[in-house]
């Protein structure tokens, strides 16, 4: 996959699993990409979160987007990793509460990815396994 159609593809499917490790636990959460840019993908969240506790301590995040199946077993997605970091840009953020702004009152802070790898994973590519977790 290109990479213009990597980005083609979240923004598409913006709707994402996030993960973030504290320590030796990892902790995924469901996000919505706000925006594809200067190659880069783009997230809030609110300053006190522990998403955003997270990233601070540890920036290193992976990202999965996937294409609504049909089949279901047919399902594709797109594995994102990369760094994560803030960003204190002032029209960025005017933008941001201009697309969102039931957001204005949250206290938000804007993240940007960097330094991305991207993995597109099909069922005919990855074959399939069972596992449990316990």
């Amino acid at each position: 996959m290109e990479l213009n159609e990597c980005w083609r593809f979240a923004r598409n499917f913006p709707l994402c699993a996030f993960a973030t490790a504290a320590g030796s636990q990892p902790h995924v959460r469901t996000l919505l990409l706000w925006s594809v840019m200067n190659d880069a993908f783009y997230f809030h969240t609110g300053a006190s979160t522990h998403l955003a506790k997270e990233i601070k301590r540890n920036p290193k995040v992976e990202i999965c987007f996937t294409a609504p199946p049909a089949p279901p077993l047919l399902a594709r997605m797109m594995r994102v990793t990369g760094f994560c970091e803030y960003v204190e840009d002032k029209h960025m953020k005017e933008r941001l509460f201009e697309e969102r702004p039931s957001l204005i009152s949250l206290g938000i802070a804007v993240l940007m990815t960097r330094r991305l790898s991207y993995s597109v994973c099909t069922p005919e590519k990855s074959g399939s396994l069972l596992w449990k977790l316990t």
